[in-house]
């Protein structure tokens, strides 16, 4: 320490031949004199000050890059930096990304839920429409049973009672024929034929 204080007072001569040293007091560094006057004091703390302001003044010499003189290792650092850029983006990517994922997996789920209640919606209305058709094949059946089949037999018993007033009118066209040939040619009629109901 006593060197660099020596070379920071270099252009003086030494009024003590003592050091300060920090908060200890001073240090006899040889001739056994006694201790500094008021004035070497000063004269010290001034010396120590310029030596501070003057290392504060001077900035530092840069360090001599290795990355200047060694191009494969200016090539790695850069590729190792490229790669870490990249995972950075990588990683804002990927929490961009996430939210859009969870609300298509939220919009897929509903999609799901959507057609499986339409495709029940659907099963339901073709049971119904199979209800309907049956309920109205039923109807039919049953308008035909109560009210086709008597009007059907309304028209038999009709059809029945005009064969009866034809068969009445029926013998006395036989005795007049109007030709004398239509009279020979033509057959009497089974009386069955005639009430035949069908």
């Amino acid at each position: 320490m006593a060197t660099l204080l020596g070379s920071a007072c270099a252009g003086r001569t030494a009024s003590t031949p003592f050091v300060k040293k920090g908060g200890a007091g001073f240090v006899d560094v040889g001739g056994g004199q006694s201790a500094p006057t008021p004035i070497a004091q000063a004269e010290f703390d001034r010396a120590t000050r310029e030596a501070v302001a003057k290392r504060a003044a001077e900035r530092p010499a840069p360090l001599p890059s290795i990355e200047g003189r060694d191009v494969p290792l200016r090539d790695a650092l850069a590729a190792l930096r490229a790669a870490r850029r990249l995972g950075e983006m990588a990683g804002r990517f990927e929490r961009d990304v996430r939210p859009i994922l969870a609300n298509l997996q939220k919009v897929s789920e509903e999609a799901a839920r959507a057609s499986a209640q339409a495709a029940a919606q659907i099963d339901r209305l073709d049971a119904l429409v199979a209800g309907v058709a049956r309920r109205v094949e039923e109807t039919a059946a049953a308008v035909q049973e109560t009210i086709l089949q008597p009007a059907r037999d309304g028209l038999a018993l009709l059809s029945g009672l005009k064969s009866i007033i034809a068969s009445f009118r029926e013998p006395r066209q036989a005795r007049e024929p109007r030709d004398g040939r239509e009279g020979r040619d033509k057959t009497p009629a089974a009386p069955d034929d005639e009430l035949f109901i069908g």
